[in-house]
């Protein structure tokens, strides 16, 4: 099974600041950038939750939390006839996930190998660690 294995938190850290200086760059250049900076902040937390312990699906929570907060705001735009309610619960859940960006951050990960992989070294790495594969498997991708 894949698995995008794990990556530290100097690295983390590291992608993180490229994903925001290029989506600030993005929106000097266009009026209406696409949506791609939550896809890759999506990817780069996938791998960092892997590294300490946890399932890449708790990244995609997320996104479903953003659907709940938009339908549950938007009852109560409609009905005040105020786009800012919806601002003002979208700034919000950016907030939060900002925080929790954060912290995923300064979450130390696995010293152990875990079911994700080995650890990653310590520093700036840009290879992931996954598990190497066993014997049965590496026989049976042979076939």
């Amino acid at each position: 099974m894949y698995r995008y294995g794990r990556i530290n938190r100097a690295t983390y850290f590291l992608c993180l600041g490229v994903v925001i200086v290029g989506y600030i760059l993005l929106l000097a250049l266009v009026s209406k950038p696409p949506r791609i900076a939550e896809l890759l902040a999506l990817l780069i937390a996938i791998p960092r939750l892997h590294d300490i312990g946890k399932s890449g699906w708790w990244a995609g929570a997320v996104i479903l939390a953003e659907l709940i907060v938009v339908l549950t705001a938007l009852p109560f735009a409609l009905a005040a006839k105020q786009t800012d309610i919806l601002l003002i619960a979208s700034g919000l859940f950016i907030i939060a996930v900002v925080g929790l960006m954060i912290l995923l951050g300064c979450i130390r990960g696995q010293e152990d190998v875990n079911k994700y992989g080995e650890p990653p070294p310590r520093g700036i790495s840009f290879k992931t660690y996954r598990m190497t594969k066993t014997a049965a498997e590496a026989q049976a991708d042979a076939f």
